[in-house]
């Protein structure tokens, strides 16, 4: 068995520093067969714990609450053991290997192509230690590197490892908002002190052009946006209207509007989708039993859809905590039962509680504008999560983190409040941007 601990410290300015802990635990047969895979994760407002076993031709993926999701074996999955014998025969023959990895973030296995290539000590050193200053060149390991190894994954995610002469690890390099990030081999003084914080949030802020007025946030803006994901264009919504953008430049024309979209009627399937439980959109009993209590006239028709969710977005804001807590991303049962989180727990609780009283709502996922200062900066589009629940007649927008929708609001993502589809999101808005943003003035009437 191999366990595997991450350990992170989060503070936001002017915030007491948040721990979460992350731990795998892989087991393999004598021949590097995988086994079993359980991965626990610990912070203030997220907890997690998931095992994945293979039964029979099937990795079995089971939650904290037992339910049992079945993904059929890839010939070439791999665990630790298994990865450093594929290594060892690809460095053999012409350094390249395909394996099939799972990811408990993703749900899905995912294929990573590994290149290897042999290095000298003394050409290591010499590279890292330009990057790293600060870095001991006397460190033992240091000597102990022989092999460098670019792995991609298969949504263009790149890092390169470092290797010893049997195959282990003992750094790791890659890019995260932009920015660089090593794992280097260290003792238990090295890795307990203090280190030079990462700025990670700032990168996934989106500037804008000049300040946006409240009137022109209650009226109609259009945005080109640069967006770097061309196969996963901004959607067209109800309250959002996309178009490429003209002359050859990449991105979008995205005008946000009130019901200037062109998103087609929902397909019976995709409403029944929008009412069903997942992992992330579960709750408790009583949460269940609440939703029902402030909405009891809705299966009477006394409220309307529109009204209910107007009285279960007042409740989300009145349950969750007012100060956001920016570690992990939470189950929506998680975020009932702490009232901890940010718009991520906010977005869930609400889908959740909505779903329970039979209104089909989904997640959307983008940026907002926020004209008062966040984190320290102002007039920026912060990433942001929200409510679009079906009314009957188009799918409306519900936010009970931020307050009213506005026009400030840009949809990137609908997803299902599934984790993976928030993280392919966070990843683009590094290289995204917003380029301009005009007011749209309707002419008078003759």
């Amino acid at each position: 068995m191999r366990r595997e601990r991450l350990h992170i410290v989060h503070q936001q300015p002017g915030e007491l520093a948040r721990v979460s802990e992350s731990e795998i635990y892989a087991i393999e047969s004598t021949e590097g067969e995988p086994l079993e895979i359980r991965k626990v994760q610990r912070s203030d407002t997220a907890n997690h714990e998931f095992l994945a076993t293979v039964e029979g031709n099937n990795l079995v993926v089971r939650g904290q609450r037992g339910e049992a999701m079945f993904k059929p074996l890839p010939p070439r999955w791999r665990l630790h053991q298994g990865r450093r014998s594929a290594w060892r025969a690809a460095a053999e023959r012409d350094g390249a290997v395909v394996l099939d990895e799972w990811s408990f973030s993703l749900q899905r296995f995912r294929v990573v192509e590994y290149r290897l290539t042999p290095i000298t000590a003394g050409e290591w050193t010499e590279s890292l230690v330009s990057r790293l200053p600060d870095l001991p060149v006397e460190a033992k390991w240091l000597q102990r590197i022989e092999w460098q190894v670019e792995r991609v994954e298969d949504d263009g995610g790149r890092s390169q490892l470092y290797l010893d002469a049997r195959f282990d690890i003992l750094a790791e390099h890659s890019e995260t908002a932009g920015q660089s990030l090593w794992l280097l081999a260290c003792d238990e003084h090295c890795a307990t002190s203090n280190i030079e914080a990462v700025n990670h949030v700032y990168q996934r802020l989106l500037r804008s052009p000049y300040r946006i007025s409240d009137s022109a946030l209650n009226s109609r803006i259009r945005y080109e946006l640069e967006w770097p994901d061309s196969s996963a264009p901004p959607p067209e919504t109800a309250d959002q209207h996309v178009v490429p953008a003209k002359g050859g430049r990449s991105g979008y024309l995205v005008t946000v509007c009130d019901r200037c979209g062109e998103e087609p009627m929902p397909a019976a399937k995709v409403l029944q989708q929008a009412l069903e439980n997942n992992y992330w959109l579960t709750l408790p009993d009583a949460a269940r039993a609440t939703a029902r209590e402030l909405v009891s006239g809705l299966a009477d028709g006394d409220i309307s859809r529109r009204g209910a969710m107007n009285r279960l977005t007042r409740y989300v804001t009145a349950h969750m905590n007012e100060v956001a807590s920016y570690a992990g991303y939470a189950t929506a049962d998680e975020a009932y039962r702490s009232g901890e989180g940010d718009c991520t727990e906010h977005a869930l609780l609400l889908a959740a509680l909505a779903r329970s009283v039979g209104i089909p709502t989904r997640i959307a996922m983008g940026v907002a504008y926020n004209n008062e200062r966040f984190l320290g900066r102002r007039f920026v589009f912060v990433p942001h999560m929200w409510v679009q629940a079906w009314t009957g007649e188009v799918w409306e927008s519900y936010d009970s983190a931020l307050g009213s929708f506005n026009a400030g609001y840009i949809t990137l993502g609908i997803s299902q409040g599934e984790q993976d589809a928030y993280l392919a999101i966070n990843n683009a808005l590094v290289k995204a941007d917003v380029l301009s943003a005009v007011q749209l003035r309707r002419r008078p009437s003759p």
